[in-house]
C-alpha cells in the first residue's frame, strides 16, 4: 500500500513538473495569437512602404498587410521601431512580424511568396558635389551615409563589408529616422553620398522640401523584392504567409493593388520582367520607377 502511494505520488509530481515546465515555455507569440488580438507588425519609417502609423497614408506594405489580417478576424496594429529592433523582436516573437524586408535578411525569418514591392537602390549627392558613378571602386575618395542593419544592393556588399569598420568612408545611421538623419548630415557635409531606396529617398527629399538641394545617382543591380516577413518560430507563421499571398493575388486580379500604390504615386509592378532594368518615372509623386 505504501509502495502504491509513494508511486502515486510520485506520478503526480511527475505530471506537476511537465505541465509547469509546458507553461513557462509558451512563446510571447502564442499567448499573443491565443489572445486573438491585433496583428503586430513593426519597422522603421520606410515610406512609402511603411509610412506614420494611424494616419490617412499609412503606407502602401500597411495597407495590404490590413486587408490580409481582415480575412482572419484580425486588426492591424503597425508601430515603429528602429530596424535593428524591429528584425530582433520579430525573430524572438515579442511582435509577429516586420515590414520591408528583403530575403537578404533572412536569418530567424520567413516570408511569404508575394512581395509588396520592388526595391533599387540609388546614391543621393548634394546638388553641385562633384561625383560621378563609374564602378564600386570610384566610391572610395567619398564618405557613404548608410543605415545599420539595412541590407543593400549586392554591387556594394563586399564595399561596404571591406571598410564597415571604417568612419572615414561609411557612417551608420540607428534610430527612428535614420534616412531623415543621412540626408541632414549629407547637406552638413559630414557624408558625401548616401544610399537609399529610390522611392524611399525619393519621398524623404520631397518631405524635406530639398529638390533643388540634392541629385539621384543610379541605380545598382536588379530590384530586389520587399516583403512583410514573420518570426520562423512564430505559431502562425505558416496561415500567415497563405493569407498574404492569397490576399496579395486577389488583390492584383482584382485592379486593387494598383488602387492602392496609385495613392502612393506608384504604379503596379506585377509584370513579366520584374527583375529588369528600371526607368525613372519623374511625374509620379515618389519619383518611383515602372518596369
Amino acid at each position: 500500500m505504501r509502495q502504491i502511494r509513494q508511486n502515486s505520488c510520485f506520478i503526480s509530481l511527475l505530471l506537476l513538473l511537465l505541465l509547469s515546465f509546458g507553461a513557462k515555455t509558451v512563446s510571447a507569440a502564442e499567448q499573443f495569437s491565443t489572445a486573438q488580438g491585433p496583428v503586430v507588425l513593426a519597422a522603421d519609417p520606410w515610406c512609402p512602404y511603411n509610412c506614420v502609423p494611424g494616419t490617412d497614408l499609412p503606407g502602401f506594405g500597411v495597407e495590404i498587410a490590413r486587408l490580409a489580417f481582415a480575412r482572419l478576424g484580425r486588426s492591424l496594429l503597425y508601430v515603429t521601431r528602429p530596424w535593428s529592433r524591429a528584425l530582433e523582436e520579430a525573430r524572438h516573437g515579442h511582435i509577429d512580424g516586420v515590414i520591408g524586408a528583403s530575403a537578404l535578411e533572412g536569418r530567424g525569418l520567413v516570408y511569404p511568396r508575394q512581395p509588396i514591392g520592388y526595391s533599387v537602390d540609388f546614391l543621393l549627392k548634394r546638388k553641385g558635389y562633384s561625383y560621378e558613378w563609374s564602378g564600386v571602386s570610384s566610391l572610395e575618395t567619398h564618405r557613404l551615409g548608410l543605415v545599420q542593419d539595412y541590407e543593400y544592393a549586392t554591387t556594394l556588399t563586399n564595399y561596404i563589408a571591406s571598410h564597415r569598420s571604417n568612419t572615414q568612408k561609411i557612417l551608420f545611421s540607428t534610430g527612428r529616422n535614420p534616412l531623415e538623419n543621412n540626408i541632414k548630415r549629407l547637406l552638413k557635409e559630414r557624408i558625401d553620398l548616401v544610399v537609399g531606396d529610390h522611392a524611399v529617398l525619393s519621398h524623404a527629399v520631397l518631405q524635406m522640401g530639398l529638390e533643388d538641394k540634392v541629385d539621384f545617382i543610379g541605380g545598382f543591380d536588379a530590384p530586389l523584392p520587399v516583403y512583410i516577413a514573420f518570426g520562423q518560430n512564430h505559431p502562425q507563421q505558416a496561415l500567415y504567409r497563405r493569407i498574404f499571398d492569397e490576399t496579395v493575388e486577389d488583390l492584383h486580379d482584382s485592379g486593387e493593388f494598383v488602387k492602392i500604390l496609385a495613392k502612393y504615386g506608384i504604379k503596379d509592378w506585377k509584370c513579366q520582367h520584374c527583375y529588369g532594368r528600371k526607368r525613372l518615372a519623374s511625374r509620379y509623386k515618389f519619383a518611383a520607377y515602372t518596369w
